[in-house]
């Protein structure tokens, strides 16, 4: 008799734990695959495109004049520059880039980029790598488009 209650105590509580893995909780799903977008929409995803290719190809003044002045006020050109050196020396030079996703917020917006890198070792093999650049980007009460942060993933 013990023997057949412990087996249904066992018989219940794992039928309560599946239950609860299954569908009482709430649950994460994985959503589909966005396909990628080949045309940029919004005037965001076109500033945050002038800015990175100013960065791609060294151009720190134009970089730096579409920052917010708060942000100019912290990276200015010496910045640029120190940060493009550092980047270009880990992961190379910048051959590509493509938009990714604009993820959705409430006040800012965060736009991701992909930007591929080519490097040559030691052996002189050139091989690539790729990293992600996030630029968040929010609008003045006058509607101008403000760059309030990026950096690179």
């Amino acid at each position: 008799m013990r023997k057949l209650k412990k087996v249904m105590l066992c018989a219940l509580g794992g039928i309560a734990l599946f239950s609860t893995l299954t569908g009482c909780a709430n649950r994460i799903v994985e959503m589909p695959r966005e396909s990628i977008v080949t045309e940029l929409t919004t005037a965001e995803q076109k500033y945050c495109r002038e800015l990175l290719i100013c960065f791609l190809k060294d151009d720190a003044e134009g970089f730096v004049a579409r920052l917010s002045p708060e942000s100019r006020e912290k990276f200015g050109v010496k910045e640029f520059q120190a940060t493009r050196k550092e980047l270009i020396r880990t992961m190379g030079t910048p051959i590509s880039f493509r938009y990714i996703t604009t993820l959705e917020f409430v006040a800012v917006q965060p736009h991701i980029w992909k930007v591929r890198f080519e490097r040559e070792d030691r052996k002189g093999e050139k091989f690539r790598s790729e990293t992600l650049f996030r630029v968040i980007t929010g609008r003045a009460n006058d509607g101008t488009i403000l760059v309030l942060g990026f950096n690179f993933l």
